[in-house]
């Protein structure tokens, strides 16, 4: 989504048109950027990788590597989280 706009938190609660918004937001920013959004898909190891748990939350030789071609971990204990996202 486009994190330069303030967003409510969801405190728990999800729905699913909060969740089109998001990916909504996810193609402009793509199309905006010249990305063709139907072209962009996450391989099936890095999906595997953030979607269990356990390994996403794991620790040494079992973590995840800290940036994937589709995503990035951000580890909220090194400072601020906005901070560790800029790099």
């Amino acid at each position: 989504g486009d994190f330069r706009k303030a967003g409510s938190r969801s405190k728990g609660e999800f729905k699913t048109e909060s969740l089109n918004e998001l990916l909504d937001d996810d193609v402009k920013d793509l199309q905006s950027k010249g990305l063709d959004a139907d072209t962009i898909r996450i391989d099936d190891g890095e999906f595997e990788a953030i979607i269990n748990r356990e390994r996403l939350f794991a620790l040494g030789d079992s973590a995840i590597p800290t940036e994937g071609k589709m995503y990035d971990v951000i580890d909220a204990h090194k400072g601020d989280m906005l901070g560790s996202m800029t790099g």
